[in-house]
C-alpha cells in the first residue's frame, strides 16, 4: 500500500471521502481532503466528523494560484465538478465562487516531506501541476486521473520532465512503467502513477496485489 510508505495523504477531489477512508482505514497517515464543489463539501464534512478517522477537510479547490476561482457544479453527475469548462456543453452547470490553493502550499504549511498525493479534478490536472511542482520533492507518489485536456497537454510528460519521475500507466492490477509516447488508452482506465521509484523498487511495495511491468520499449 503506497499510503504506508508516506507520513502524509492528500486527496485532491476529495468528493465523498471514500479515498481519504480507505487510505485512513489501510494505513495511520495523516490525511487532508479538498473538495470545491460547496455541496459535496458538506456531505464530505458531516461523513467525517460521523467517523473516527482523522481527516482535516478543506472546502477549496487546487490550482496554479491561490486566492478565488470559478468552479463548475455539475448538476447532472456530482462526480464531474471542475474549474475547466471540459463539460459545460455536455452537462449543466451552476458557476460558483470558491476558495482556491495551491497543493504546494498545503504541502508546506504542514511541513509535509513525504506525501502521497492523489488528483482527481476532471481536466484540471495541468493547473493541480503548476500548483504542485515547486513541492514536488515532498511528493513520493502522485496517482493522477488523466481525461482529454490533461492528454492533450500531454500533463505525464511535462511531469516527468520536470521531476526526473518514472510514469505508471494504471490498467486494473497492473502497473505498467510507460512514457506518454508508447502509452495506449485502455478504456476505462484512465489513471496514472507518478513516483521517484524504479519498477524493481515499486514491485516491492506492490507485489502483494499489483503486476507491476515494463514497456517492451522502455
Amino acid at each position: 500500500d503506497l499510503s504506508s510508505q508516506c507520513d502524509y495523504f492528500v486527496d485532491v477531489g476529495a468528493n465523498y471521502g471514500i479515498f481519504s477512508a480507505a487510505v485512513c482505514c489501510a494505513s495511520n497517515v495523516k490525511t487532508v481532503a479538498l473538495e470545491a464543489d460547496p455541496v459535496l463539501y458538506e456531505i464530505l464534512r458531516e461523513n467525517v466528523s460521523r467517523s473516527d478517522f482523522d481527516i482535516e477537510v478543506l472546502a477549496a479547490a487546487a490550482a496554479k494560484h491561490e486566492g478565488q476561482i470559478t468552479f463548475m457544479r455539475n448538476l447532472d453527475d456530482d462526480l464531474s465538478g471542475s474549474i475547466t469548462s471540459h463539460f459545460v456543453n455536455k452537462h449543466n452547470v451552476q458557476e460558483v465562487t470558491v476558495t482556491a490553493l495551491t497543493i504546494d502550499s498545503v504541502l508546506n504549511k504542514r511541513k509535509a516531506l513525504n506525501a502521497l498525493v492523489k488528483v482527481d479534478v476532471e481536466g484540471a490536472g495541468e493547473q493541480v501541476w503548476q500548483g504542485l511542482k515547486d513541492a514536488s520533492t515532498s511528493v513520493r507518489f502522485l496517482l493522477m486521473e488523466v481525461i482529454g485536456p490533461e492528454a492533450d497537454a500531454r500533463l505525464p510528460e511535462v511531469i516527468c520532465r520536470d521531476t526526473g519521475w518514472q510514469s505508471y500507466y494504471i490498467k486494473d492490477f497492473e502497473v505498467i512503467a510507460v512514457d506518454f509516447d508508447q502509452y495506449t488508452y485502455v478504456e476505462p482506465f484512465w489513471n496514472w502513477l507518478f513516483t521517484p521509484l524504479k519498477p524493481m523498487e515499486l514491485e516491492k511495495i506492490l507485489s502483494d496485489r499489483f503486476k507491476v511491468t515494463s514497456h517492451p520499449d522502455s
